[in-house]
């Protein structure tokens, strides 16, 4: 069974060949059930961040980890020191084969990759899907009033219920889309990692959520009832009846007059010549 993994990340910029991360977030989907892990990391070349990227993070609203890796407990707010060998390892393997998930797969993976390359790592993830272009095309279908993205969102069919603009809106604003399509919450860039993640999740939910089963007809109420009325004969009727189809009569074969001495003759010939 495919394996989905959602992921988020925060970086110091948008080049994975000068700029870090310094927050990976991830939840995995199994068989088994979800798990979550967030992870923050101390990035080692804060002279090349871009400002303008920090500013729209709020890099520095986010607790700094202390150690090169911490694994962050939610629930608890603890920080549990990490050796960034062993998240390596790890990651690899949570990822190796997974279908991820992202609101900027683009770069959230090339940034990944390029973590775990430093650290002696393979990425073997099998293919990222971007959470954000699923929004979209799921705006636009309720936009159009397309019948299969109005059931698996719950919304009516007709007038659309949403803001065009969302969709139209070029880059696409993830954070938009999701308020658009009714999910709750105050997410943005500067929304810790651990929180977008929760955001992919949910979108894909959204979009991916089981359509309702369709409605069955009423069982008739009495025998009487599911048997239909037969109806009159009308010009250009099938002879018989529907139910009772009986083949037509067929006339008895036309025997041709006897055969002659000489023919019957030949073709003992012909066939004696046959078997020769």
């Amino acid at each position: 069974m495919t394996r989905l993994v959602y992921l988020a990340t925060s970086r110091t910029g948008n080049n994975p060949r000068q700029h870090e991360l310094f927050e990976i977030a991830l939840i995995e989907r199994a068989p088994g059930g979800e798990r979550a892990s967030y992870w923050r990391l101390q990035p080692k070349r804060m002279p090349e961040a871009d400002p303008e990227h920090l500013r729209a993070a709020d890099y520095f609203a986010h607790p700094h980890p202390g150690h090169d890796v911490v694994a962050v407990d939610r629930s608890l707010g603890t920080m549990q020191p990490v050796d960034p060998w062993a998240l390596a390892r790890e990651l690899q393997a949570r990822l190796f084969d997974a279908v991820v998930v992202s609101l900027d797969p683009i770069r959230d993976l090339a940034f990944v990759a390029a973590w775990l390359e430093a650290r002696g790592a393979l990425p073997g993830w099998r293919r990222g899907i971007d959470a954000t272009a699923l929004a979209v095309g799921a705006l636009q279908g309720l936009l159009h009033g397309w019948y299969g993205a109005g059931r698996a969102l719950d919304r009516p069919i007709g007038p659309p219920q949403v803001d065009p603009a969302a969709a139209a809106e070029l880059p696409w604003n993830p954070y938009r889309l999701a308020a658009t399509l009714g999910i709750k919450g105050a997410y943005s860039d500067a929304s810790d990692a651990a929180l977008r993640a929760d955001l992919t999740l949910a979108l894909w939910n959204l979009i991916y959520a089981p359509h309702p089963a369709p409605v069955e007809a009423p069982a008739p109420s009495s025998p009487a009832a599911a048997v239909p009325e037969p109806r009159p004969a009308a010009a250009g009727d099938h002879p018989y009846p529907d139910d009772k189809l009986v083949a037509p009569p067929t006339a008895p074969p036309v025997e041709g007059p006897p055969r002659r001495a000489d023919e019957t003759a030949v073709l003992d010939m012909a066939g004696e010549f046959d078997r020769a």
